[in-house]
């Protein structure tokens, strides 16, 4: 859980990564990166993970698409020792659909790994927090995010990262830059009177 844009389903890929990585690294338990599995996770094209997000022009994930990724959660893992399931907005789903999920977390596969992000705890049931390893990620400070900014070659990286409110993800929108552009002048015009 955490706010928007600060890489919540970023950590959850990484996990997923690090479950099917096939290298050793130097670095463990993180992911190398450079493996097959490490390279299809982060491409999406992976048989062992499957991601759920809510659809162009919706508001929730559909009920349809989280029975079909209970019924995957019973297949045997394709090149890696787990499969990973990654459900980015599990607060967008229906009641419904979360009780639904409440079973798998019940008595997962052994070779299964549920990644469930959320904005916050309380847009999740109850039941299925009870059943769940909670990680909470805060806002980044400046300089983190300015050195999100500048790894991914963002323009004007000071200026997005001051008005992000701590949220690489917010900095990086396209329309950041003219929004931190016009705070700035206002604060300026402000200032000056």
């Amino acid at each position: 859980v955490g706010p928007e844009g600060v890489g919540r389903a970023l950590l959850a890929e990484q996990l997923a990564m690090a479950a099917a990585c096939q290298e050793e690294s130097p670095s463990a338990p993180l992911p190398c990166g450079q493996c097959g599995p490490c390279g299809r996770i982060a491409r999406r094209s992976s048989g062992d993970f499957h991601a759920l997000t809510v659809p162009e022009g919706k508001t929730k994930i559909p009920i349809a698409a989280v029975r079909a990724m209970l019924d995957e959660l019973a297949l045997a893992p394709v090149e890696s020792e787990v499969r990973s399931f990654l459900i980015d907005g599990v607060g967008d789903l229906m009641e419904e659909s979360q009780n639904a999920l409440l079973k798998a977390l019940e008595e997962p596969p052994e070779s299964a790994l549920l990644l469930l992000v959320a904005e916050r705890p309380d847009e999740v049931l109850s039941t299925i927090l009870s059943r769940c390893r909670i990680v909470c990620l805060g806002e980044l400070t400046l300089e983190e995010v300015g050195r999100v900014l500048r790894a991914r070659g963002a323009d004007q990286p000071e200026l997005r990262a001051a008005w992000s409110a701590g949220s690489p993800g917010q900095a990086l929108d396209d329309e950041a830059l003219a929004a931190a552009g016009a705070c700035q002048v206002l604060l300026e015009e402000l200032v000056s009177e």
